[in-house]
This record gives structure tokens, sequence and C-alpha cells, in this order.
């Protein structure tokens, strides 16, 4: 069970569904709850469960339709493979302009939420863009529409968690261990010094657990560093350290 303000979601083995109406009962005596039955969308997030294929994914395709009509996006026709051409934007030297600000931060947040729930994707894209909130000229609003339009021509791009059956479980531990696919698997990455204007170099981690990537991150590294292998170990560091958390418990 998880909890979101008012929003409560429970999922269950379907054996153990008595166990589940009588906590809801329990639940219902001291609070006003609204069953709402199997669950559809979840924060703006829709769920999409195949029972034939067991799978679930987490997909935010209407939100995204929601933010190109807004902003007026449209497709190019030809889906682009990368949401950036450059791995850098550099700084506005033009004039402030009020309403090209406040356009621009807003892709931008809009970005951020997608990238935070369902679109590790876009992790870096959003990194780069978000550097620039403060004076973004045109080329940046030019880059964070062209952003949209490849999150448009991707927009069911999904989460995707897969159940295994008892066959495939007992496969798996009759394996030699060291030949079997990780439960938890975890990998970081940075690249040496590609802020231009700082010399800092990015950096980023993703984590799996069953093969669903449930953690990412994309950042810049706060120091700068002399070396590639500095800049890794940096980056390496701060993956081991959102480790801690999980494995302690």
């Amino acid at each position: 069970m998880f909890v979101y303000v008012d929003d409560i979601v429970m999922a269950f083995h379907p054996s153990n569904r008595h166990l589940h109406r009588e906590f809801e009962k329990k639940l219902e005596e001291h609070y006003g709850l609204k069953c709402l039955g199997e669950l559809k969308w979840f924060l703006g997030i829709r769920v999409v469960r195949d029972i034939n294929a067991r799978t679930i994914h987490l997909v935010q395709d209407a939100y995204i339709d929601k933010v190109a009509a807004k902003y007026n996006i449209i497709s190019a026709g030809r889906p682009s493979e990368v949401p950036m051409l450059a791995n850098y934007l550099e700084q506005s030297l033009e004039e402030p302009n009020k309403a090209r600000t406040k356009t621009y931060q807003e892709l931008v947040g809009h970005l951020a939420y997608l990238t935070q729930h369902t679109r590790p994707d876009l992790a870096r894209a959003h990194v780069i863009h978000a550097s620039h909130l403060i004076n973004p000229g045109q080329a940046h609003v030019e880059s964070i529409r062209r952003v949209w339009r490849h999150i448009l021509e991707t927009k069911y791009r999904a989460l995707q968690a897969q159940a295994i059956n008892e066959v495939e479980i007992q496969e798996y531990l009759a394996t030699p261990q060291d030949y079997r696919d990780p439960i938890f698997f975890g990998a970081s990455d940075a690249s040496f010094a590609d802020d231009v204007e700082t010399r800092r170099s990015s950096q980023g981690y993703v984590f799996q657990l069953f093969g669903m990537t449930v953690d990412w991150k994309s950042t810049l590294q706060r120091t700068v560093t002399k070396s590639t292998t500095e800049a890794e170990l940096l980056a390496l560091s701060l993956a081991g350290s959102e480790t801690d958390f999980p494995t302690s418990k």
C-alpha cells in the first residue's frame, strides 16, 4: 500500500483478496473512503495492466498530449531518435523577455514532471534546460520545443513491470549464482568536463529491480575533476550513496 495525500493504492496477491477486503473495511470504519476499483490512473499516470502477458506499464501519453496542445507543439513527422542534438546549451546574451521566460520555464517544469515519474531517458535533457531558467534566449526556447516534439513522437514509452511464474523462479534458483541475472541492478556514468563554462562533469545513475527501472538521476557534479577516472569515481560514489537507504533496512 502507498498513499499520496488522499489517494491510496493497494496491491495484493489474488490469494490474499480476503485480507485486502478486511483491511479495507477497517479503513472504511474510520475514514470516508470511495473504492474506485482496479487502478487505471494515478497522479496523471496511466496504468496499463495486461493480465495475459502479466505486465504493468506506467505511461503519461495523456499528459504529453495535454502539454503539446497547450503550447502548440506538433510532431515533425519523422520521429527524432534523441531529445537533443547537442549535449550543451550556451548562456543567452539576449535582453530578458518575460513572455519567453514564462513559456520556457513552464515547458521545463512539465519536462521535470515527466522525467521524475516515467521517463528516465529525458533526465539529461531536463538538467541541461533547467540550468537556463533565469534568462533563456530564443535558441533555448527552440531547443525545449524540439525536446517536446521528441516527447510527443515517443509518448507511448513507458516503464514496464513484468511478473514471473513459479517455473521461472525455480529455474532462476537452480542457475549458479555467478550466471544469474541480478535481481537488483545499478549503473553509473560520467561525462568528463562536458560543461563548457564551468568545466564540471555531468553524472547519472539508474537502478533496476526485477528488470524494472525504479530509480534514476542525472545531474552536474559540484566540483571540478582533473580526470575521467575522478569524474567516474564521483559518479559511482553518488550511486553508492543512493543504495545505502534501501539496502540498510
